[in-house]
């Protein structure tokens, strides 16, 4: 039977179907934890999940949870990360 026409086969469905070996795949994510205040907040930018913690660890903690939480959904989107970003600091002056 065609998936276009039937609404019960889901994305996510489809996909695990046709690659099971997707579904085992970690992803690893750039994230950026900045102190705001006495928490922690650790973002992953690739796709705008972000959680906090009252220490470094407790936030990536809980940024690795809602990052899975976020891939359970069929509609998320997958960044394609072909190398590791580099991350540094810039001086500006206003």
């Amino acid at each position: 039977m065609n998936d276009c026409h039937n609404e019960e086969v889901t994305v996510k469905e489809r996909l695990i179907r046709d690659y099971p070996e997707w579904t085992l795949m970690p992803m690893l994510f750039p994230v950026v934890v900045t102190r705001e205040g006495k928490f922690y907040v650790a973002l992953a930018p690739d796709v705008d999940v972000a959680s906090q913690g009252e220490t470094i660890q407790e936030a990536l903690s809980n940024l690795k949870e809602a990052l899975e939480l976020y891939l359970q959904d069929e509609d998320a989107i997958r960044p394609q990360i072909s190398e590791t970003p580099v991350i540094t600091l810039v001086e500006a002056s206003p």
